[in-house]
């Protein structure tokens, strides 16, 4: 999923394309913007070339690269052997660390964490995650503000800037639009798999604030298979079997007006009243002749509101949300709902999943 507006500085920085030859254009390639082989900033907004999209790759930890819309390309280190170390956008190549990024949201100082939700990210680079995207407010010999550039992301430097925003701007008294969508399943979706890849280093957890009582799931859904009695006279007695369902269902970032759904196991629960062992189940069903049966089941369901405390290889950051969980039966009282059905046309509830 790509954000679809280009990324922003909190200080209006924009960052147009490469106008000039660098090292991945081809020389029958003519210059169509600033004679100028780095990415740099722009005083103007909204050209062309200054929109960019995240661009999903299949690298094993999520990284994703930063294409830019006019050209189709992307966001590349320039390969400087000393600081600075500038920016270029070069034909994508989806085997180059160099083009790669995690992005990594930022709360201010001071929010809180079961609340606030991130509108502003860091792009860590991929081929050495120390670094960030960053823009320059002033020159700083050898530096020159125009270009921005890799510098340590734990920089205390008030010249600077390494937030930026993806799809959203400031719409003043503090107020600012939302983020653009898919950008915060980029980010929990790298989470999950750098979790994945390595446990030892990078740990993805819910954190509970609030678990308010057990509930039934409204409505039911149809587990394992809907069987037909052929016979013209007779009743037949099936027997329907079905896995019990186990399983958690994360939504984030409530407070920006978007709700991720995220299944994954990356982000460890750990609570006594967790359905989390699979077990099948199986119920005798007697249906008449020439009509279906099958089994509808209400689940025993329970939320859990708090937070996702994301540490991957020490960088750590929080994200709101809450979870929905299958619940023992009979957890704070309530049992799952289970009946079998007959009809002489087959079941309208979803199947279980």
């Amino acid at each position: 999923m790509t954000a679809e507006e280009p990324p922003s500085k909190e200080n209006d920085a924009h960052v147009p394309p490469p106008p000039c030859p660098h090292r991945g254009r081809s020389r029958g390639d003519p210059p169509r913007f600033k004679p100028d082989s780095n990415v740099t900033r722009d005083a103007q907004h909204n050209l062309p070339w200054q929109k960019w999209a995240l661009k999903k790759t299949d690298d094993p930890r999520g990284a994703v690269a930063v294409v830019n819309r006019a050209k189709d390309r992307c966001l590349d280190e320039d390969d400087d052997l000393i600081s600075p170390y500038h920016l270029v956008i070069a034909p994508c190549g989806p085997e180059r660390k160099e083009q790669l990024w995690y992005i990594e949201p930022v709360l201010p100082e001071g929010a809180d964490a079961g609340m606030d939700t991130a509108s502003t990210f860091r792009l860590r680079h991929r081929a050495d995650p120390e670094s960030c995207l960053t823009a320059l407010k002033e020159d700083v010999w050898p530096h020159t503000a125009r270009k921005v550039e890799l510098i340590d992301c734990d920089t205390d430097a008030e010249n600077d800037h390494n937030t930026w925003r993806f799809g959203n701007k400031t719409l003043g008294l503090g107020q600012t639009a939302p983020t653009a969508p898919g950008v915060l399943d980029i980010v929990l979706q790298q989470a999950a798999q750098r979790c994945a890849e390595n446990p030892e280093t990078s740990t993805c957890e819910f954190v509970a604030l609030e678990t308010p009582k057990a509930y039934q799931a409204a409505g039911g859904c149809v587990a394992g298979q809907a069987l037909y009695n052929q016979s013209p006279d007779r009743d037949a007695q099936y027997y329907i079997s079905w896995a019990h369902m186990t399983g958690t269902q994360f939504s984030f970032g409530r407070t920006v007006g978007l709700s991720i759904e995220f299944l994954s196991s990356e982000f460890s629960l750990n609570y006594t009243w967790l359905q989390e062992k699979t077990k099948t189940e199986q119920v005798q069903v007697p249906v008449p002749p020439k009509q279906f049966g099958w089994v509808e089941i209400s689940p025993v369901l329970r939320e859990t509101i708090g937070y996702g405390k994301i540490d991957l290889d020490g960088h750590k950051w929080t994200v709101p949300g809450h979870n929905v969980s299958y619940a023992k039966n009979g957890t704070n009282g309530v049992d799952t709902y289970l009946v079998p059905q007959t009809s002489d046309t087959p079941p309208h509830s979803e199947h279980c999943d």
